[in-house]
């Protein structure tokens, strides 16, 4: 049977429409994890729960819920400060959840969604691709140069509070401080906030065997005796 070459151009639009719905775009295939961060989740703050990290070829995406917002802010400026040490300068850009507001009223903290955005390319970081291992050095040395004890809160001492905060110090290849976060809650956010403020104060050297992003565990404790 023979086609009249009338009707050719409408089926060939057709193959075409066709082609392109069974095509999925570069962009739209998300994979775990991200480039511009280290593959360890050692840098997410543990009042932060339900954290989830993803990629696509042209951004990084964060999620999760913050116990308040002053937690969701902190946790965006190291994530803003890591990318930048490990990969050049990187924005984030808030994608704001309509029930957040909500949410905090109910007592379910602060839900964060974000998307880390590279200004420029970076092979190093080049993102699509699987995320590989952290280029952290596998062997380093560190001393605390300069050293601040957590300062009591007063309404701590007052209700006869103890406690331990333990904070997870970041640094570069340089030793030069990227960001803190708390690793294991006391249960108190003023013990939390007082260590994280101490821990960002301390400075440190070292040596590194390869170039990348070095993680201190800092226990602080807040005893009266």
């Amino acid at each position: 049977m023979s086609i009249r070459t009338g009707l050719l151009p409408g089926i060939a639009l057709l193959i075409l429409l066709f082609t392109g719905c069974a095509t999925t775009r570069e962009a739209d295939v998300v994979e775990p994890g991200c480039r511009v961060l280290p593959t360890t989740l050692r840098f997410i703050d543990s009042r932060i729960g339900g954290a989830r990290l993803e990629q696509d070829r042209s951004a990084c995406y964060f999620e999760g819920t913050a116990s308040s917002q002053k937690v969701a802010d902190d946790q965006k400026n190291v994530l803003v400060a890591l990318a930048s040490s490990r990969c050049g300068a990187t924005i984030v850009e808030d994608a704001p959840d309509p029930t957040a507001k909500e949410r905090a009223e109910q007592g379910k903290g602060v839900q964060m969604r974000m998307r880390l955005v590279q200004s420029a390319p970076d092979n190093r970081c080049s993102l699509g691709g699987a995320v590989g291992p952290d280029l952290a050095g596998d062997e380093y040395e560190i001393q605390v140069t300069a050293q601040q004890p957590g300062r009591y809160p007063a309404a701590a001492y007052r209700q006869d509070r103890e406690g331990q905060t333990v904070v997870i110090v970041l640094l570069d290849d340089q030793f030069e401080l990227i960001g803190a976060v708390v690793e294991t809650s006391s249960g108190y956010e003023d013990f939390d906030e007082a260590a994280l403020t101490a821990a960002r104060e301390w400075r440190f050297t070292g040596r590194t065997s390869r170039p990348g992003t070095v993680f201190v565990r800092l226990p602080v404790d807040f005893k009266k005796n």
